[in-house]
């Protein structure tokens, strides 16, 4: 059916299409700068995920799915496996600490207003404050 056509002829179009071009740049660009992402979108060749796009437009498949996930891992893997993060921040890019501190601190709180929130709620000291009244 449809999903199978976009599983198998996609793949089997990006891989024609998309990965072929975008291999032969990985392979003309110097190993010590493949981890550098500039060195390998200067080429000038279409990119690799704007390649998929069309693709996909053109088989009237969904982007992204999951066969085009697999298929930037496969991409990974064999090309990308020894880059790693740089150790310090970007300029312009918070550090990591702080940045989790503060996304992990609502997941923390929500709980505990929630409880916070049922318990008084089960002591009858709740109000709304909709009527106005205060007795």
């Amino acid at each position: 059916g449809r999903s199978a056509h976009c599983r198998d002829t996609y793949l089997e179009w990006i891989s024609l299409y998309c990965w072929t071009t975008f291999h032969a740049t990985v392979m003309a660009t110097p190993e010590r700068s493949r981890c550098q992402w500039e060195q390998i979108s200067r080429s000038g060749r279409p990119d690799l995920s704007n390649c998929t796009v069309l693709m996909a437009e053109a088989l009237s498949c969904p982007w992204p799915s999951p066969a085009l996930d697999t298929f930037f891992l496969q991409i990974h893997m064999e090309y990308f496996t020894n880059c790693t993060m740089p150790a310090s921040p970007q300029p312009g890019q918070p550090p990591l600490g702080p940045v989790l501190a503060m996304a992990a601190m609502p997941a923390c709180l929500t709980p505990l207003l929630v409880a916070l929130t049922l318990r008084k709620a089960r002591e009858g000291v709740v109000s709304l404050g909709l009527s106005g009244d205060e007795e």
